[in-house]
């Protein structure tokens, strides 16, 4: 277990200081008296309670967590009054803790539609009905769904304004788009998971967690080796070497319980220029498994950049890729420097990256490494275009 696993184990399962966040305790019928005044019918009052249950929450981004939403709203407001229930306790039998218990989430098309699709979903079948009856209930589910869509904006500036980018990031990407990563489908599924309980049904379970999370770590292992076995060839695209790169980093991410924060600034006019096959991934593992998996700093950061600079024409080089991959890690000396070009390993090290590197371009290509003990890596590559 991690530092920061520990820690977070702590806050909230030892010390369950997370309940501190929460707010006062409200009149549990504070909605179901106005409900029973105007007469409401089962399914507005639903729509009305989960909309007011969404707007009550207030978004509190807790230091390391990586999967945001919890509650902060203790008080689950009933549907109806304690009359009306009685009465209907008479002809029915009622779950102990409320109106909805024990519902099957479809997460699978939820996660597969994504919150934006379903709203384009809505509005389209939202035009298809003739009956008011159907109209009113997809108004209902088009008010909740803007509802929850307008607290995961506020949780997103709460992250951005909290230091969380990570966080901030991924409730950008789920606004305005389905999950295509493993990172964002949890944070969906986590978003949908405290929806159900907001709507009163306090006992909605995962289920198979793996059936719905397995689609994206296909998709990350897939693209990885696609992307590096290319076919045999020994040279690609830049645009799909770094595909390549992408998922490796977050297939990596996963096993790493530290955050990370990852940027790229890619120079998109060079994404279909060619270049060596499988060169970038070992210098990238160099950053995060030497460089950043041993830190004990909080705001670990990989940076990745490709830009076109001027080459060197007495070598024939009009236009040289610079790529630099750059971390905040624990950095290293010079004699370490050094062996990194010596070093002979199994699989695809620096001294290897090297040696194809010299095959392919003899002296027309340049590969640095500058470091110091904690101040972190940069590692520099200039191919010809």
């Amino acid at each position: 277990m991690t530092e920061r696993i520990a820690g977070l184990r702590k806050y909230f399962i030892t010390q369950r200081g997370h309940r501190a966040l929460r707010k006062a305790k409200k009149d549990p019928f504070l909605l179901a008296s106005g409900f029973a005044l105007d007469s409401e019918k089962d399914t507005v009052r639903a729509v009305k309670r989960l909309i007011w249950m969404l707007n009550e929450e207030t978004p509190v981004i807790v230091p390391g967590q990586k999967i945001l939403f919890m509650r902060t709203n203790p008080t689950l407001q009933a549907l109806f009054t304690e009359e009306e229930k009685r009465d209907l306790e008479s002809r029915y039998r009622l779950h102990e803790l409320g109106e909805l218990s024990n519902i099957c989430v479809d997460y699978t098309h939820l996660l597969s539609a994504g919150f934006p699709g379903m709203l384009q979903k809505l509005e389209a079948q939202r035009k298809l009905f003739t009956k008011q009856e159907q109209k009113d209930y997809a108004d209902g589910q088009l008010s909740i769904l803007r509802a929850l869509l307008d607290l995961i904006a506020r949780y997103c500036t709460a992250a951005s304004d909290a230091g969380n980018q990570e966080g901030a990031e991924s409730l950008t990407r789920l606004i305005s788009d389905k999950p295509r990563s493993f990172r964002d489908a949890l944070q969906m599924q986590r978003i949908i998971h405290f929806t159900m309980w907001c709507s009163g049904n306090y006992h909605n379970t995962l289920g198979r967690f793996d059936q719905y999370m397995m689609p994206y770590m296909v998709i990350l292992l897939s693209t990885f080796y696609r992307t590096a076995l290319n076919k045999g060839k020994d040279i690609t695209t830049l645009e799909n070497e770094l595909q390549n790169i992408r998922a490796y980093i977050q297939i990596q991410l996963l096993s790493y319980s530290e955050t990370i924060s990852v940027t790229y600034d890619i120079a998109p006019s060079l994404s279909l220029a060619s270049f060596p096959n499988f060169i970038l991934q070992p210098l990238v593992e160099n950053a995060l498994d030497h460089g950043l998996k041993n830190s004990l700093r909080p705001d670990k950061r990989l940076h990745i950049a490709v830009k076109r600079e001027p080459g060197n024409l007495s070598k024939k080089n009009a236009v040289n890729i610079l790529i630099e991959i750059e971390d905040n890690g624990i950095g290293m000396d010079q004699e370490t420097v050094a062996s990194l070009f010596q070093i002979e390993t199994n699989g695809y090290g620096m001294r290897n990256v090297n040696d194809r590197l010299r095959l392919l371009y003899a002296d027309r290509y340049s590969l640095e490494v500058h470091s110091q003990p904690g101040a972190g890596t940069r590692t520099v590559l200039r191919l010809p275009v």
